[in-house]
């Protein structure tokens, strides 16, 4: 009976999921070529003017010397541009919450890739899936991951003995540095990357710098457990690791938490006290100029690069979010088996939805892996 209900939760989140990944190609790359992104983009390359859209400053395209990957930046310079100038301030604005949102979201890849049972698969290869998200989009890639998980991970199986040491971190002290590498490698960056520098030039090499941000995790993940790898590892037990897994969750839900409701609060402030912004500010920082998208399936011609890359944001965020809240439910259900799962879905889905709104969909997913792993490892 186990298998099969483990059957369907699999065939049933599969078939979530290649939806979702069908819906990731349409609503963001679909989208960029139906509302005239993609033509702006090519006529800039091929005709000019050489300036980052709607400034006088050119773009830059040099950053490491190695060609497709300075060409790679240089794409992501003219879309980051808008956002991270202010020049567009609904997407600056979604910008920072989809920042916030992927402290969560990179911070469970990177425990997913230091299981025991998934070191050595692909799923296991943490930066390498988070460099793929930097170049390719968290929602068209996100559905994949979670496709070749469930096929192939041990943690994705019903749960037994052997499920029990494979869902165990393979060295507690790098769970441990986890918070402090998010600081170092991804926050540290990030706001590198949005400060009101004068020199463009920088402005712009720093952006493509922080499109490095998953090496930089890894690297200070490492650097920060140090010499303590080791001796932590051979004396590790299912308390330490449900330790040290609890103060990662937890910190990561704050730090989600915060962006969300900093975000929330802007646009209340906005709404109650608008005389205290400025007319573009007033008419931009709307609930619906800053979350709610276009229909993907016919947005009509964007008005501005900076609305086109807005859009392609959101559609990014949300179809990844989706992916990855069906990829816990399953890993969860999974994991907790029969009965338990069978008759705490509608639990499961409005605890799902109340986490969404306490700290958006990143902290929605932090908070169902936390509950799957204390219950495990109890």
């Amino acid at each position: 009976m186990a298998s099969r209900f483990q059957d369907n939760v699999n065939t049933s989140a599969l078939v979530a999921l290649f939806g979702v990944s069908w819906m990731s190609v349409h609503a963001m790359y679909g989208l960029v070529f139906r509302n005239g992104y993609v033509d702006a983009l090519v006529r800039l390359r091929d005709h000019g003017p050489y300036v980052l859209p709607g400034t006088d400053y050119p773009i830059l395209t040099r950053f490491n010397g190695v060609p497709p990957l300075d060409k790679m930046l240089t794409l992501a310079g003219v879309m980051f541009s808008p956002v991270t100038d202010g020049s567009h301030p609904a997407a600056s604005l979604f910008g920072v919450y989809f920042g916030g949102q992927l402290i969560p979201i990179f911070t469970v890849l990177f425990i997913e890739g230091l299981r025991r049972g998934n070191v050595r698969k692909a799923v296991g290869q943490s930066m390498l899936w988070g460099c793929a998200m930097q170049a390719f989009g968290y929602g068209l890639v996100m559905p994949i991951y979670a496709v070749i998980h469930l096929f192939t991970s041990p943690t994705a199986a019903p749960r037994s003995t052997a499920f029990g040491e494979a869902v165990r971190p393979s060295d507690p002290a790098l769970v441990r540095a986890l918070p402090a590498a998010m600081f170092l490698g991804y926050f540290v960056p990030t706001v590198m990357m949005v400060a009101p520098i004068p020199w463009n030039t920088l402005h712009q090499w720093l952006g493509g710098f922080w499109q490095g941000v998953p090496i930089f995790v890894a690297l200070s993940r490492h650097l920060i457990a140090g010499r303590q790898q080791g001796d932590v590892k051979s004396r590790s037990s299912f308390s330490q690791d449900t330790h040290a897994l609890r103060r990662v969750y937890s910190l990561t839900f704050t730090a989600s938490a915060v962006v969300h409701w900093a975000t929330i609060a802007v646009i209340a402030t906005r709404w109650l006290v608008p005389f205290w912004f400025p007319p573009s500010l007033r008419d931009t920082l709307t609930f619906t100029k800053v979350f709610v998208p276009p229909r993907w399936w016919a947005p009509g011609q964007m008005t501005s690069m900076g609305e086109g890359i807005h859009n392609f944001f959101q559609y990014d965020l949300y179809v990844g979010s989706a992916a990855s809240l069906v990829w816990a439910m399953a890993l969860r259900t999974n994991a907790l088996g029969v009965l338990r799962a069978s008759g705490s879905r509608t639990r499961v889905l409005w605890d799902t939805a109340w986490q969404c709104a306490l700290a958006g969909p990143g902290g929605a997913l932090v908070g169902i892996m936390q509950d799957r792993d204390e219950q495990l490892l109890a």
